[in-house]
């Protein structure tokens, strides 16, 4: 019998990219005092041992939601369930929110590094957005480690960059379809914006929906230009005003930055 060799699993890319956003986020941390994991992070909601909790709660949840889908049962996440644990977390002092976070993160990741071929054929994961398959519960993942994972990096180095950048543009339809403002998108609709970052050339379509067309050739009254990482953040509601995008044609930067207030 013939054995698929793991490494081309489609899962692979997108777990080994969470462990490698995870070690980055791990080497920001490691050694804060109580005063650096206080500090505000750029929306000034949540503090950096807030995000922490956050990260680390949804670790939590997370290892139970996939060990029920190893397990057979498909029953989603219910906010009775959810709310004791979110509130331990919030009772936890910065310190410790960052000590549990390191736990809850690890044996998150060691769960899902276990999975065997077998499982992952006939997994599905009773997310948030619904059973899902391994790839994409890995996608979520990736996607919310990484830019609150610049959230924090961001308090520290100013010039941090999102991490996993190729894996999470990838995803950036899904995110600008699903998390934009719809009264917003009403008054920009019907146009189209070419969006030219790094090697890239992308089209943002605001019609009745929001779409972010990959690898076009096409034209556009207007086009947005910036790096991978800071269209990333505009399209994540993280842009700063500092941040070289530009726009032109009839459409404006603060159109973009209303379009995606963020979540």
């Amino acid at each position: 019998m013939s054995h698929r060799n793991p490494t081309t699993r489609p899962s692979r890319e997108w777990l080994v990219a969470l462990q490698s956003s995870s070690n980055d986020l791990r080497h920001v941390v490691d050694g804060l005092s109580t005063e650096d994991l206080s500090q505000a992070t750029h929306t000034g909601d949540w503090t950096v041992s807030q995000v922490l909790s956050h990260l680390g709660s949804a670790a939590e949840i997370c290892t139970e939601l996939v060990r029920r889908g190893l397990a057979g049962d498909h029953r989603g996440p219910q906010r009775d369930e959810l709310v004791p644990i979110w509130d331990r977390w919030n009772s936890l002092s910065p310190i410790e929110q960052r000590r549990q976070w390191q736990h809850a993160d690890a044996a998150h990741l060691g769960l899902l590094a276990d999975i065997t071929v077998e499982q992952e054929n006939t997994l599905q994961i009773p997310y948030f957005a619904g059973p899902m398959d391994l790839t994409t519960y890995l996608g979520y993942r990736l996607s919310e480690h990484a830019l609150h994972g610049w959230d924090i990096a961001e308090v520290f180095n100013p010039s941090a960059t999102v991490g996993q950048l190729d894996l999470v543009w990838r995803r950036i339809d899904m995110i600008a379809s699903r998390f934009h403002d719809g009264a917003v998108r009403q008054r920009l609709a019907e146009r189209q914006i070419l969006v030219v970052h790094d090697d890239h050339r992308d089209r943002l379509v605001i019609d009745d929906e929001v779409h972010i067309e990959t690898g076009t050739d096409h034209s556009a009254p207007s086009t947005v230009t910036g790096t991978s990482d800071a269209l990333t953040r505009l399209v994540y509601g993280r842009l700063r005003r500092e941040d070289d995008v530009h726009v032109t044609g009839p459409t404006h930067r603060e159109d973009l930055e209303q379009l995606f207030p963020g979540f």
